[in-house]
Parts: structure tokens; sequence; C-alpha cells
């Protein structure tokens, strides 16, 4: 076995084993028999050791096809699968392209024969340092066409000499060669979609550079009109190789949804908070079968109006005239859960995660939504998840916050509001059926989140990843309801 540091021990630019390739190509339209006389080749064939899924023989056979590393990932996965005899599949060449430039190989590494661009539609990673290069070939490309004097003649002799410059791979292959002054520039040609510049808050608060790949995509997924919402489905459409990446980021990853959650309860008190608006208190059941989900129990289910199998989320609703948005989601841990420890650790439940009833989560979820400043006139109970919520009512009332209690037969409850971040001190006094008509609207919302952004569809079994699939499921619905109301305008 030779070891890859001995691999040019006896020639520091010819690979031992080239010769003895069958993929070798000879011919002039098939690859570069001759890479080994490039001066960066055994600086690529050591950086291509570095992908995952290429050993010293692919290596060996991406050289002898490609000759560079640029060269490899501007070439099609196609013609890289041609030119290799069908050793390595296009899907897998595609795949390794992709390592290579997560890796950041085509930024660090630009061989020589790469000093030209690939107008490809999409800026690709590394892409600074070939236009560099290409810029200066195009100035020198006019200084030779300008001493020798101009005219239509000049214009077709340059012409020639950037496709004989362009001439690679043993064919000349004409790339547009785009002079532009500064990276604003390249930049302007492109619009940035609107999602992604509605979700830069949210993705400054994600620490790695992986999350914050992720998280559009995931995000993006929910949004389409499909109606699988599972991470299988939506990686299969977005990205059909990366399926436990995406999996990993939302079921796995140790990312904080707090501060996220503090970005969306301000985005939904810009659309939906103020004078009128009405904080609902409710709880929305998801349905599971199976005991090993994170939290799933038999137990009441409000959407049912029974007692059924599956998970329990406080959720807490900004309702103001038409507009009904959720500012806060919080999985409820039934007892049975917090009483079993080898059950709590196969999903991941923090030792610190101790039983709570309903009313306490969403006594901290005010406490929450007050904290960043949420502004609604009152706290309406939906009776249908809280009963009478006599605690609740209590503690609300014992902080200043004045509300409500919505259910069949009931008479309104009504505190004092004097917090400071609510809407006026004493608030007008509503009638039973504006009471009900918020509770509705929440209950809409709520369904719509399901049927429309896949609430329910996470199938995992974590704890952190159901928490992490509620709050994207809830920035999708938020971000269709800027679309709707402000015409998907920036914030």
């Amino acid at each position: 076995m030779v070891r890859r540091s001995d691999r040019f021990a006896i020639d520091p630019r010819v690979p031992r084993s080239a010769a003895r390739l069958p993929g070798a190509r000879t011919g002039p339209g098939d690859g570069h028999p001759r890479w080994r006389e490039y001066l960066t080749g055994p600086a690529d064939y050591r950086q291509l050791l570095r992908v995952r899924g290429i050993g010293p023989r692919r290596a060996e056979l991406l050289m002898n096809a490609c000759g560079g590393v640029s060269a490899f990932l501007a070439t099609s996965p196609e013609e890289v699968s041609r030119r290799t005899g069908g050793v390595l599949r296009a899907p897998f060449v595609e795949t390794l392209q992709h390592r290579a430039r997560e890796l950041g190989l085509a930024t660090r590494y630009v061989p020589l024969e790469s000093g030209v661009v690939l107008d490809l539609g999409e800026p690709r990673r590394g892409s600074g340092l070939i236009r560099d290069l290409a810029r200066r070939l195009w100035r020198w490309v006019g200084a030779a066409t300008a001493d020798r004097g101009g005219g239509a003649d000049a214009d077709v002799a340059a012409s020639e000499e950037a496709e004989a410059f362009e001439e690679l791979d043993g064919r000349a292959d004409v790339w547009s060669m785009r002079p532009t002054d500064s990276p604003a520039e390249r930049q302007a040609d492109v619009a940035p979609d609107p999602l992604d510049r509605w979700l830069q808050p949210f993705l400054a608060r994600l620490r790695h550079k992986s999350q914050r790949r992720w998280a559009p995509v995931y995000v993006r997924g929910l949004l389409e009109a499909d109606e699988r919402k599972c991470v299988t489905a939506m990686a299969v459409r977005h990205a059909p190789r990366d399926v436990q990446q995406l999996h990993h980021f939302v079921a796995t990853s140790k990312w904080d949804p707090a501060p996220l959650w503090g970005d969306l309860a301000r985005e939904a008190d810009r659309l939906a908070g103020g004078p009128g608006a009405r904080l609902v208190v409710s709880a929305i059941g998801l349905t599971k079968k199976g005991r090993h989900s994170a939290g799933v129990a038999r137990q009441f289910c409000p959407d049912l109006g029974r007692r059924e199998n599956c998970q329990l989320l406080v959720s807490l609703t900004l309702v103001r005239g038409e507009r009904a948005v959720v500012a806060a989601l919080a999985p409820y841990l039934p007892r049975e859960w917090a009483e079993d420890a080898p059950r709590r650790r196969r999903v991941g439940v923090p030792d610190d995660a101790a039983y709570r009833p309903l009313w306490e989560i969403a006594v901290d979820g005010v406490d929450f939504l007050l904290a960043v400043g949420v502004r609604f006139d009152e706290v309406v109970v939906d009776r249908s998840a809280f009963g009478a919520a006599r605690e609740l009512g209590q503690t609300l009332a014992r902080r200043g916050v004045g509300w409500g209690l919505a259910g069949s037969g009931v008479r309104r409850q009504r505190g004092v509001n004097r917090h400071p971040n609510a809407v006026g001190a004493e608030p007008e006094t509503a009638t039973t059926a504006a009471l009900f008509e918020a509770v509705d609207r929440a209950r809409a919302e709520h369904a719509r989140l399901k049927r429309e952004f896949g609430l329910g569809a996470f199938e995992g079994r974590s704890w952190l990843g159901l928490q992490h699939h509620v709050l994207l499921s809830c920035m999708a619905a938020c971000y269709r309801h800027v679309e709707t109301w402000d015409g998907g305008s920036d914030r």
C-alpha cells in the first residue's frame, strides 16, 4: 500500500499508476492525457483527495479526464462521466462537484489553464478569482487589438485569439467572458429573492453556515403547494442528494429556536398587533400513531373534541379584525413522559424539562410576547383547550393583563389591563360575539397551518426536531401573510 504522501515520490508531477489506468484518453478531444505537464497537477490531485468519496484511483481518473480542480468543477457531470469511460456516473460526479465546492476548492486553487469565466446563469462559489483573471485577459486582448490598429479585422483577430486561449480539454469551447467592474455590478444582474430577504433576520440568529443554508430550503419546501410536507418529500424536490443533511438540520442540529421565535413574534405584531388586537390562547392537537414520538400520549385533543393519541402544542395567536397570525407555539410534555427517564432520553428531552400544566406554559408564552414588545388589548382564552381557566385567569389578573373566556355558554370574564406594553389603560368592553369570533379565527389559522404548511407532517421523534419543525411551519405561514397583506415587500 502506497501512502498518499508518497504517490509522487518518483516524479512530483506524475502519479505512479497513471499509465495503468484503463480510462486514460489519448485522442485530441478525449480529455487531458498530458495533465502531468501542468504545474498545478499534483496540488490539484492532493486537493481532490480531500473530497469525501474521492480516493486515489478516482482522483487519478478525474485528473486524467479534466486536468485540474477548476476544470473538473467547470465541466458538466455528463461530460466528466463520458471522459472517464463511464466509470464514474453523472449523478455521482455531480455529488462530488457539490462536495468540492463546499470545501472551497474552486476558491483556493485556480489552475493555470482555467483563466476564463463560465456564463452559467447562477454565481458559483469561488468565481471571484476566475472573474479577475478573465478581466485581466479581456484587458490584454483589448490592448492587443488597439496595437493592431482596430477595425473589423482586429475584432476578428481578437475573437480568434480569445477562442484560442479558451481552448481546453483538446476542444474549443467559446465561453462568454463578461468584463465587469465590481462585485456589486455582477450581483446587480441577479434579482434577490423576496423570501431570502425576509429570512435574513432569522438566518442571522443561526451560528453555523450549514444551518443558514438549509433553513431557507426547508421553509421554501413548506411554502409549496405539494400535499406532502415531510422532510423526505421536500428534500426530493429541492436537494435530492442531501436528504440526510436536511433531516439533520431539522431533527438533530442543536440550534436554539427561542431567538427566532422573538423575531417571528415581532413580525406577527407588525402584521396583526396594536390597538384592537387580541391574543387568543389555545392548544393544537397533532394526531399520531404509536407511542415513540416526543410528547405523544392519549389525551384530550381540542381540534377533535375527544381523547386521541396526539401531541399537544400551546398556541398564542394574534387576532385583529380579519387577520390572524400565530406568534408562539410551545410543545406540551405529558406527565407520563416527564416521569419516564429512559423514554425521555430516547427522544432527547432535556433533563431540566419537567412536567408543567398547559396553563403554566400559556402564562410563560404571554410573558415572552410582552417581553419582546407584542401589543394587544387583552387575552382571550379558548375554553375548549383550558376549560374554566381559573389558574390562568388569576395569574394573568395578578400580572395586570386583561383576559376573557370564550366558550359555549360562558359569560365574559374580565381583568384589569395595566401592562405597559398593552394598548390603552382600560380596554373597551367587548361583546361575547367578538371573543368567539377571535377564537374562531385563531382555530381557522391553526387548521391552515396543518393543511397548507405541514404543521403535523413532522415524521421524526425527537423533542428538538418537533420544536424546530413547528417554528419553521409558523415562519412559512407568516411569510405567506406578508405576501398577501404586504405584497411581498420588505419589512
